[in-house]
């Protein structure tokens, strides 16, 4: 994706987080429910439960899928943690390797289950469009 207009601070920022979401944005970006709670509790063991939630909820956040756990911020994985009721794992660590199967399952069923879509792909035409 383009981002040359971008100032470089705005390149470093963009679909990171900058700084630890407000009380305001967890709750509008990291709440679920629904079909997301439901889809997060299909999966096995809490690191990838844990996983799965700050996938879908940093993807909506941020725009982009984070690679590592510590591109996410503490506040983040607690706040998940609660709603699912968890422990916080040990070793979450290893749930996000951008190349490791699981990671890449996960990002491509949030993609089809919840309309996400990668920038450098080009876009569906439009129905009754040219």
């Amino acid at each position: 994706m383009p981002t040359s207009f971008l100032t470089p601070d705005q390149r470093a920022a963009f679909g990171r987080f900058t700084n630890p979401p407000s009380p305001t944005e967890l709750a509008r970006y990291f709440h679920l429910e629904g079909m997301e709670l439901a889809t997060v509790r299909q999966m096995r063991g809490a690191a990838n439960r844990l996983g799965f939630a700050a996938l879908l909820c940093s993807v909506r956040f941020t725009g982009s899928f984070p690679m590592r756990c510590t591109d996410i911020p503490d506040q983040v994985l607690s706040h998940l943690a609660d709603q699912l009721d968890i422990a916080m794992p040990g070793n979450i660590t290893g749930y996000f390797n951008s190349t490791a199967p699981t990671y890449t399952r996960h990002t491509a069923l949030i993609r089809a289950r919840f309309g996400y879509r990668d920038f450098h792909r080009a876009p569906e035409p439009l129905l009754g469009g040219p």
